[in-house]
């Protein structure tokens, strides 16, 4: 039985609450049409909460290698949305509030001509945009002072058909400390999953969170004994920065899985954007951008290491062969699509990959980090950034933990920077990491990664060898006198 059946703002909406589900649903469109649409969404509703109840047993289990056997669509679909996800704690339930907006939007819209619909689940909403047309969300961060905070337009073009918000204070219990996180997806039930989980990443250690067991908040919750955050005091600047560079990390691997379109992540009245350079712009006058602070360290997609060893060359043997590895990281770039003007971020990253990429190479030529000779850097940027991307990744801070690995490094870091598409290929520089005077040691390396970059990554490479060319001999200064005081001899 239906408790609340009726139309709000003359007419325009409508209003289904039965227990727990209170739906907002609005249709665009012909009188008539929208008429017959409220009516098949409100025989639709009819069954929902009692459907849902029969499965609750199964609903509640945590998600294993094999999925419950759900019966009913709404079940189905909760199943379905979580599935992707399995790997840590999730329960069906999680999509619950998605996957019944998605029903609903399914029977309010079958067979009907509108023009635009949705179908808000306590802000998860499942949309109907069709060709040319938009839908604006308005999104609230702080449910104890409820006011539209951010809006977000979705134009038909873009693959989202459903928004989901999550957060500690929310009607569900929280791992984490967000005040809000909404997420942009193909559908309703997998925003609400993954706005779930990308809400319960962000987090910190700090004293000023209070987390208590799941189940003395609520005797029925599905996450027993876990601890869910109660409260949260004052957070300092550094405890909102690193929380949401938590969950931006979350949001970014679900992104690029293709589980999410995007988010957007907010906190004590800071928010970030998770997203592709077409990710909508949020018009958020009451919050403080903090995307350009929290990406500190890189979302890698994946890692390559290239070896080259010269063993012959111009019918001379090279012996001990000459020796070069590189190794390249093929990372986010936090600011694709937009102009940003403090690139600390992007320092910060090229301070974690110089250390990272430089062990590497060492790893792959599998020598004493003490006998490399010398080295290089460079950077690919993707189309959607810009080349001062690659130069703060390579020169304010990459070259001090290269230098550390390779114990000693006098001299300056050679480096290529350029900007193109996937496939792009750069001759990485190389000189004598103590002596920069050292002809037998200018060199390069050429990288090029078949599917990189794409166009809101960041290709970053270092290269090391173990000896210079293979056959030098235009004279100059050699390796056995240099003294490594200034960097030049």
């Amino acid at each position: 039985m239906i408790s609340a059946a009726r139309l709000l703002n003359h007419s325009r909406r409508l209003h289904l609450q039965q227990g727990p589900i209170d739906l907002v649903i609005e249709a665009f469109g012909a009188t008539d049409e929208v008429a017959a649409a409220y009516a098949q969404a409100t025989a639709a509703f009819r069954p929902v909460l009692n459907d849902l109840v029969a499965e609750l047993p199964v609903l509640r289990q945590p998600l294993g290698d094999d999925l419950p056997a759900a019966k009913g669509p709404i079940a189905r679909r909760m199943v379905a949305a979580c599935a992707p996800h399995r790997g840590v704690f999730l329960t069906p339930m999680a999509a619950v509030a998605g996957a019944v907006a998605d029903h609903m939007l399914a029977a309010l819209i079958d067979g009907r001509h509108l023009a635009r619909a949705y179908v808000n689940n306590g802000g998860d909403i499942a949309l109907f945009i069709p060709p040319r047309a938009s839908l604006t969300a308005g999104l609230v961060t702080r449910l104890n002072r409820p006011s539209i905070d951010a809006t977000v337009t979705i134009e038909s073009q873009l693959p989202v058909r459903g928004i989901a918000t999550s957060g500690q204070g929310g009607r569900s219990l929280s791992f984490g400390i967000a005040d809000a996180v909404t997420v942009l997806a193909s559908d309703a039930a997998a925003a609400d999953v993954a706005a779930t989980l990308i809400a319960n990443a962000v987090s910190v250690e700090s004293r000023a969170i209070r987390r208590a067991p799941a189940a003395s908040l609520d005797a029925d919750s599905d996450l027993g004994d876990r601890l869910v955050v109660v409260d949260v005091a004052d957070l300092s600047g550094s405890e909102i920065e690193a929380s949401l560079a938590a969950g931006v990390a979350t949001a970014e691997g679900m992104r690029r899985a293709g589980r999410i379109f995007g988010a957007f992540l907010a906190l004590r009245g800071r928010y970030c954007v998770a997203g592709p350079p077409a990710m909508p712009r949020l018009t958020a006058p009451r919050l403080s951008c903090s995307r350009g602070a929290i990406m500190t360290q890189p979302i890698i997609r994946k890692l390559v290491t290239i070896i080259e060893e010269t063993h012959l060359e111009m019918g001379q043997a090279i012996s001990p062969p000459t020796r070069k590895a590189a190794v390249a990281a093929v990372i986010a770039n936090p600011f694709a699509g937009r102009f940003e003007a403090d690139l600390e971020p992007l320092m910060a990253i090229g301070e974690t990959l110089g250390g990272l990429l430089a062990a590497r190479a060492v790893a792959a030529l599998a020598v004493p980090a003490a006998t490399i000779e010398s080295y290089g850097k460079a950077a690919i940027v993707g189309e959607a950034g810009e080349l001062e991307h690659a130069a703060a990744i390579l020169h304010p801070r990459l070259g001090g933990p290269v230098r550390k690995v390779v114990e000693r490094g006098a001299a300056l870091i050679a480096s290529s920077k350029k900007q193109g598409g996937i496939g792009t290929g750069i001759d990485v520089p190389l000189g004598h990491k103590d002596a920069a005077f050292v002809r037998s040691h200018f060199d390069a390396m050429e990288v090029r990664l078949a599917d990189a970059p794409r166009a809101d990554e960041i290709v970053v490479i270092v290269a090391l060898t173990d000896s210079g060319r293979p056959l030098p001999r235009v004279g100059g200064l050699t390796k056995d006198q240099v003294k490594g005081e200034d960097g030049l001899r």
